[in-house]
């Protein structure tokens, strides 16, 4: 969570002694060091530092071993994160600027709801807010702040907008290569590794094989001996084209009639035996099947577009510098 700290500061004079102070402060303390000024507000490193806490703890443990991996998705995170703050600065100045008056009971309500929702209650709250050396003044105002966000956000980007049909079939046209499908086949699959299986992998598969030519069911096969996650889910791989499966078994896979199985598949690795259900030619979806994705795809993007707009407005109306 963002943990605002800005300084207003009256006049510019006493802009510049500010930035002097805390630049002479980042000598001893990069923490308190300026990382960027929105008009007459500093967003400084400790903001940043806590906005982006918990995804630099994540990355710390997933690139543990290697370092300039870790040191660049550090990097940018801490650039997302000033932008970020960099555009909340942008938006309150400009709420600032409207006087809109929000109740405070309003924002009483949404901090009692964040405290239920990620804390629970107030005592685990204030713990949590000692642990990262959070005021809870500094808390509340945050939530303030991520309310005045949405406000504004909701006056200049409007939540329901329209997609014409012509300018959803436009874009069908335009954009047809996305959606088209290849050759798929509907699969099940019966996999037996050998590292994990204390019987002969084939053994087992040619039993597997006899009791599939007396009648048994294959999902059920699959299910009690399979190996692999899709075992739960009787052995299906669902609709795959030839790119999910390794090569070797896709050219076996779209051999197979419908309703038809393999023989025991043997590889080094293990042994398989598949089940083709249904199979699918390549084509295009049809728009019945697609408007809805592509309408929400383009709603997207004009919200995008419309919330691109405004904030180049908002920031050639202020004084933006990046340290």
């Amino acid at each position: 969570m963002a943990c605002r700290v800005m300084n207003r500061i009256p006049k510019p004079a006493t802009l510049v002694a500010s930035l002097a102070f805390v630049v002479a402060a980042q000598a001893a303390d990069t923490v308190n060091g300026i990382a960027a000024l929105v008009g007459d507000s500093l967003i400084t490193f400790e903001q940043v530092q806590r906005l982006t806490a918990r995804p630099v703890e994540l990355f710390r443990s997933q690139y543990a071993a290697q370092p300039e991996v870790l040191r660049q998705r550090i990097l940018e995170i801490q650039r997302e994160a000033v932008e970020r703050l960099v555009e909340r600065r942008l938006i309150l100045q400009e709420f600032d600027d409207m006087k809109i008056n929000i109740p405070e009971t309003i924002i009483a309500d949404r901090v009692q709801d964040e405290i239920k929702s990620r804390y629970g209650d107030r005592a685990t709250l204030t713990r949590s807010l000692q642990e990262q050396g959070v005021t809870f003044e500094t808390f509340r105002r945050d939530i303030r702040e991520q309310f005045i966000e949405m406000v504004m956000r909701n006056r200049n980007v409007p939540r329901d907008i329209m997609i014409s049909p012509g300018r959803i079939e436009k874009f069908f046209r335009e954009n047809e290569d996305k959606f088209r499908i290849n050759d798929q086949v509907k699969l099940r699959m019966i996999v037996i590794e050998k590292a994990r299986n204390s019987v002969d992998a084939i053994r087992l598969g040619r039993e597997i094989l006899a009791k599939l030519d007396d009648g048994a069911d294959f999902g059920e096969m699959a299910a009690v001996y399979s190996d692999g996650s899709q075992a739960k889910e009787g052995g299906s791989w669902g609709w795959v084209d030839r790119k999910v499966l390794r090569e070797d078994l896709a050219e076996l896979a779209f051999k197979l009639p419908v309703g038809m199985r393999s023989d025991l598949i043997e590889k080094n690795e293990g042994v398989y035996i598949m089940l083709v259900e249904e199979v699918r030619n390549a084509h295009v979806r049809p728009i019945e099947e697609v408007r809805e994705e592509i309408e929400k795809s383009l709603v997207t993007t004009e919200k995008n577009r419309l919330h691109k707009l405004w904030l180049d407005r908002l920031r050639k109306k202020s004084f933006v510098r990046f340290f």
